[in-house]
């Protein structure tokens, strides 16, 4: 498991216990056999992402993050590179 910080706070309450969803779209697969398929049962698959909604778990407030499409664009450092982030400058 990898735990991250998140940059995001929910805008009215400024609390930081939220629910982050990653919201797309999937296919879900069915095998039929002899004419008969169980609806239960089914693969699914991702096909993209294309936003993110966040729900405050404190005030209940719901929003959706600007500039967000995946669980990664609301992380700090989602990759584990410190110092050599893109954005530090660098002598």
């Amino acid at each position: 498991m990898k735990l991250l910080k998140t940059r995001l706070h929910c805008p009215k309450c400024k609390g930081d216990n939220l629910n982050l969803v990653e919201c797309g779209t999937f296919t879900t697969t069915f095998r039929a056999e002899a004419g008969v398929f169980d609806r239960e049962f089914g693969i699914h698959e991702p096909e993209g992402i294309d936003r993110i909604e966040a729900h405050c778990r404190d005030c209940g407030h719901a929003w959706k993050p600007r500039g967000a499409l995946q669980i990664d664009d609301v992380a700090i450092d989602p990759f584990g590179l410190g110092s050599a982030l893109p954005t530090d400058k660098q002598p």
